[in-house]
């Protein structure tokens, strides 16, 4: 699969998506959360993923650990990895976001930072790298029955898969996207010459400033990064970019923009509306077979409950926070951000 196939950079610098290849890892990272759904069906298998006339097969799945302090902590699915039928040698990596209780204290750990250390650590591997705990607990840590991290898992599988990897493509929604990353880090460090690829969906910020230039400089990794933004999605906009936290989004974005027609709703309900992976996809799907790739329109919540949403040009709208239920949003934002200062 080569870089075409996936997306380019037109002369304006703006990124264009392929519509097979967003297709492709919108239902990847649907996948990895429909198999965590599955966690107590012992005979279900992920099926395949359709990629015009050769689909993406599924090889393994893996889990990571979510340590908590009421408890012992929880080892969880956490995504699956497909084999290409067209070419053994091109595998996808797909991360599912929060899904769990413990998915969310870990989110909530992530405004505090730990050091990355990659699999295979080479000589060069600055010593500091800062990304954020609760990310990197899920990533590296493990409990005492299990075998192996996430990340010995996904090396070990590696090792073990059926054909040596040529490229990796690495996929994920929301905390997907913070795993994900950090895994594209890793093998670009640990595993060089695998050719990688990360796009995904509603990425928070995965790191500091020394996570930012050690991922898209040092290994060069922006170029082959997209993450796809809703302009309205709050968990873009975390962990803070100010001081004193400093955290940074890597690669290249694709913007959408979309929101509830109307904000006399649930504000729970609204906020879930901006990250569905369920409207990114939908969203997404139909900018991408425009030139420029933009959609505009009204439709239906693809999450539930089903009310009206509407997509507009990126960057040309606004939120009215006074407007219906969206004040108590922005209340407890700005509750958040006094109890942080």
């Amino acid at each position: 699969m080569e870089n075409n196939e996936q997306f380019s950079i037109n002369s304006s610098g703006q990124v264009v998506l392929n519509s097979t290849f967003t297709e492709l890892v919108g239902n990847a990272s649907l996948g990895a959360y429909t198999d965590y759904e599955n966690r107590n069906n012992p005979s279900y298998v992920p099926p395949a993923l359709n990629y015009g006339t050769r689909p993406f097969q599924y090889v393994t799945r893996f889990t990571g650990f979510d340590s908590v302090p009421w408890g012992s902590g929880q080892e969880e699915r956490f995504g699956l990895i497909y084999q290409w039928s067209a070419r053994a040698d091109v595998y996808l990596f797909a991360f599912r976001g929060t899904s769990s209780a413990y998915d969310m204290w870990k989110d909530l750990e992530s405004a505090s930072t730990a050091n990355f250390n990659p699999y295979h650590r080479p000589s060069n591997f600055p010593n500091v790298v800062h990304v954020g705990k609760g990310f990197n607990d899920i990533y590296a840590t493990k409990n005492s029955s299990m075998l192996a991290s996430m990340q010995g898992q996904l090396f070990n599988a590696i090792k073990q898969l059926p054909t040596k990897p040529r490229q990796i493509i690495i996929t994920g929604h929301s905390l997907g996207c913070a795993l994900g990353s950090l895994f594209a880090l890793d093998v670009a460090a640990s595993l060089p010459g695998i050719q990688i690829t990360n796009m995904n969906f509603a990425s928070p910020r995965v790191g500091t400033g020394t996570w930012e230039t050690t991922y898209d400089t040092m290994y060069a990794l922006r170029p082959h990064t997209i993450r796809v933004r809703n302009d309205y999605d709050l968990v873009p906009t975390v962990p803070p970019e100010w001081s004193p936290f400093d955290f940074r989004h890597v690669g290249r974005q694709f913007d959408v923009s979309y929101s509830p027609t109307s904000y006399f709703h649930n504000p729970v309900d609204i906020v879930e509306a901006w990250h569905s992976l369920l409207n990114y996809r939908y969203v997404v799907y139909q900018a991408v077979t425009n030139s420029p790739q933009i959609w505009t329109g009204k439709f239906k919540n693809q999450a539930k409950p089903h009310f009206d949403m509407e997509s507009y040009k990126p960057n040309t709208q606004t939120i009215d926070w006074a407007s219906g239920e969206l004040k108590k949003v922005l209340e407890s934002l700005r509750s958040d951000k006094e109890e942080c200062a």
